[in-house]
């Protein structure tokens, strides 16, 4: 077997999209199932379109070959531009001098290179309801507010190439385009020094865009908290929407968004979270909803930003419990059989306004109760207030706990084990072993 090319990284990922460096680290994996093969010389390309990297044409750069069994290199060609694709691949010669096959093309791209890149404004809700929580381990109980959510149409000028979001959101956000939640990730953005830097991500958002579109963002408060000594939530986002004909736009948070409070109400990293299903504004986020009532935003003040570049955090697996108690008369009690961290999505159904209370804890008592001691001072209850309307389903957004055990009351009916199901979060790590 000849030696090959695998998994090929841009600054240790994978056809990243929001690159800051402006020398990239590229780099790849040999592969060959021969003992004693090693790599002895490479040749990278880089181009600027998927038809010039298809005929072997690097015209942003051409290392040549390399005489080295170094299997990376750092970019060093022209200065790369900002918002722009580049696609690369790479080839190898073995010890022996034969050469392997081109690799697959990889990708990646140039996010808001200079800090001038940033059109968009930070923005926050003018009045936000708060509420009063305890820490890990203070008695005190610190100042947080109640989600806000965000949202503002637009419309297209011409068939669209390529859409991307560039956002971040303290503390903790939800991106909504069309009425649809945009990725997989939870709790994002990755925590940081707030008072310094913060982290955004960037999404493909092409297949979302239609001619007339709403674009939303759900905040909760995560670690931005005046405890310590940071503001109210905010939000920055900038989508660039590429059209066919080579013209540009953005859409940007400023001045012209609309901002309410909703059904996730109360909510905080060791609090847990309250949603109010009677609350709900059904299409909220979709291009004819009625927003008439919707408050003026308010711009301020933000850190600067960089990019997440690391493994997101997702739902990585669903657990189910291995039983279920009563503990006594419309207490119930499931058991995962392992610590995880995450929360619990739960499917009810009962009169408008059945208050549902979720308790979490790690250990049990003799009695079967929850064992909280472990908990400090974290109260790590969400509770749902039913809409009335058939079937419903809950899960948090913006709280995690760490637990084995939950206890559900209120239930207007006797749960199954099949009511809950676990899900575990972390850092979407790629497993290599």
């Amino acid at each position: 077997m000849k030696i090959d090319v695998r998994n090929m990284y841009t600054t240790y990922a994978i056809n990243p999209l929001a690159l800051k460096d402006t020398r990239p680290r590229l780099s790849w994996v040999v592969e060959t199932s021969e003992r004693r093969k090693k790599q002895s010389a490479y040749r990278v390309l880089i181009s600027s379109s998927q038809q010039l990297i298809e005929q072997n044409e690097g015209n942003i750069w051409d290392t040549h070959k390399i005489e080295s069994e170094d299997n990376y290199c750092y970019y060093s060609g022209e200065e790369l531009e900002s918002f722009k694709r580049y696609y690369w691949k790479v080839k190898i010669w073995d010890e022996k001098g034969e050469e392997s096959t081109w690799s697959k093309t990889s990708f990646f791209e140039t996010g808001p290179l200079n800090k001038s890149d940033w059109k968009a404004k930070w923005i926050t809700k003018r009045d936000l309801k708060t509420f009063y929580s305890a820490g890990d381990f203070s008695t005190e109980k610190f100042k947080h507010y109640h989600a806000a959510y965000f949202r503002k149409t637009f419309e297209i000028k011409n068939e669209v190439q390529s859409a991307r979001a560039y956002i971040s959101g303290l503390g903790f956000y939800e991106l909504y385009l069309n009425g649809e939640k945009v990725g997989n990730n939870v709790l994002d953005p990755g925590q940081s020094e707030y008072s310094k830097e913060a982290l955004f991500n960037v999404y493909n958002i092409t297949s979302f865009i239609t001619e007339q579109n709403c674009v939303g963002v759900i905040l909760g408060n995560g670690r931005h908290l005046e405890q310590f000594g940071y503001s109210k939530p905010k939000l920055i986002i900038q989508i660039l929407l590429e059209y066919v004909n080579g013209e540009k736009e953005y859409i940007l948070s400023d001045e012209s968004w609309g901002s309410s409070h909703g059904p996730l109400q109360e909510n905080g990293m060791y609090y847990g979270e309250k949603y109010d299903g009677t609350l709900e504004m059904p299409d909220w986020c979709t291009y004819h909803f009625d927003a008439s009532n919707w408050e003026e935003v308010e711009v301020t003040e933000g850190p600067n930003l960089r990019y997440q570049n690391m493994p997101p955090i997702r739902v990585t697996k669903i657990l189910k419990p291995i039983k279920m108690y009563t503990l006594k008369p419309g207490v119930f009690v499931y058991d995962f059989g392992q610590n995880f961290t995450g929360w619990v999505k739960i499917n009810v159904s009962g009169p408008k306004g059945t208050q549902l209370k979720l308790r979490h804890s790690e250990l049990v008592n003799e009695d079967g109760s929850l064992k909280t001691n472990t908990l400090r001072k974290a109260e790590a209850t969400d509770i749902y207030i039913l809409k009335g309307e058939g079937k419903e389903s809950y899960e948090p957004r913006f709280t995690y706990h760490g637990f084995r055990y939950v206890e559900v009351s209120g239930s207007p009916f006797v749960p199954t084990i099949d009511n809950i199901e676990g899900r575990f979060i972390h850092s979407d790590v790629e497993k290599v072993g």
